[in-house]
């Protein structure tokens, strides 16, 4: 028989996992929208300027969402042994 322990820990892993994920696509729904509502009240004259922005900021956006997932990978993997280990 499990302990119950285990299974909530097991179980807050999960539900943490879950969270993460929700709250990821929420940011990046939020993000391609606000994108799309600047794109769109963009005025004629500087239609072009503000649709480099735009994608400027899409990359950057999507540079720093990288980084977070990847900086939480490393300490993750950081934290589980003394040494430090190679993310592949």
């Amino acid at each position: 028989m499990v302990s119950r322990t285990l299974v909530r820990y097991f179980g807050m892993r999960f539900l943490g996992a879950v969270t993460s994920v929700f709250l990821g696509i929420f940011v990046l729904i939020v993000l391609v929208d606000y994108i799309e509502l600047m794109r769109r009240d963009m005025a004629d004259q500087n239609r072009e300027q503000n649709k480099q922005n735009a994608e400027v900021l899409v990359q950057i956006a999507s540079i720093k969402a990288d980084l977070a997932v990847t900086t939480g990978d490393v300490r993750r993997l950081e934290s589980r042994t003394d040494k430090l280990e190679v993310a592949r």
